[in-house]
């Protein structure tokens, strides 16, 4: 932990300046003790008694989301919000200008995480499960390769935004059930399977956005 020989003494006085109550040794201090680097910034609004006491709280929210990076343990907020293959995810979402939150609510719901899926109606393959004309024509050489499936479904995707505007639920609908449908409907195609498509990756993308940064 950083600073760590500061933070016993920093906590010390912060426990006697609130007071030595349940809360205090049940929950703010083990919070402090895991926001090792929160500490550090919170040092210069921590030189009185009061401003002790009301950064105290706070910090609690801070601990839980910086987790613990000295001990090489999570917290359950960060185990909750971590995506397999989360550094391939950030990096071609990036190049693609998308959400990586999107990508892999995309890819929980196409394989699950599983870079060796294979659908063997469609024929799809890999993380993002593209069809073998389009995984051709997106330059995929190996779609079980992770870095390629990525790297063509985020540039898919990003082909079927632009094409529909920026609506999500019709990208997603089309990346489902084909562009091509949905360009003649104008919505979302009556098909059971492309609605619960639909339905269930905005279910997750919203329980995964604002975590990726």
């Amino acid at each position: 932990m950083k600073n760590g020989t500061a933070v016993p003494a920093l906590l010390t006085n912060a426990r006697r300046d609130i007071g030595r109550s349940g809360l205090v040794d049940d929950l703010v201090v083990p919070a402090l003790l895991i926001a090792g680097q929160g500490w550090e910034a919170a040092q210069p609004a921590l030189r009185s008694p009061r401003a002790r006491a009301v950064v105290a709280l706070p910090l609690v929210a801070i601990a839980l989301r910086v987790g613990s990076h000295g001990d090489g343990q999570e917290s359950s907020v960060a185990r909750r919000h971590t995506w397999p293959y989360a550094h391939v995810i950030r990096q071609e979402a990036a190049r693609s200008r998308l959400a990586p939150a999107l990508v892999a609510s995309v890819i929980a719901e196409e394989s699950a995480f599983n870079p060796r899926a294979h659908n063997a109606t469609s024929g799809a393959d890999g993380l993002m499960q593209l069809a073998p004309q389009t995984s051709r024509a997106l330059g995929v050489n190996d779609p079980m390769n992770p870095r390629q499936s990525v790297r063509a479904g985020c540039r898919y995707l990003r082909q079927l935004l632009d094409r529909f505007h920026g609506r999500l639920t019709l990208t997603l609908a089309a990346y489902n059930a084909g562009p091509t449908i949905v360009e003649r409907t104008g919505s979302v195609p009556r098909f059971a399977e492309t609605r619960r498509y639909v339905s269930e990756v905005l279910r997750r993308y919203a329980g995964y956005r604002g975590v990726s940064s």
